[in-house]
């Protein structure tokens, strides 16, 4: 199994920055109490986001 690492900068409020919100306040936020959409996100606009994304492939 091979595994693969695709690394891009997502856009501000573009489809891929609400995914990554949704899994940011699950796995960060929700364990605390705390919910995301709180918080005052246009800051993000100035700052650079990069996930990185894994898949693994079978050969």
């Amino acid at each position: 199994m091979i595994e693969e690492m695709t690394i891009k900068e997502i856009e501000f409020n573009s489809r891929e920055y609400q995914e990554e919100l949704k899994l940011r306040n699950r796995v960060l936020r929700e364990p605390l109490s705390l919910n995301i959409y709180d918080e005052n996100l246009e800051k993000e606009v100035l700052e650079v986001n990069i996930p990185h994304y894994e898949m693994k492939k079978e050969i």
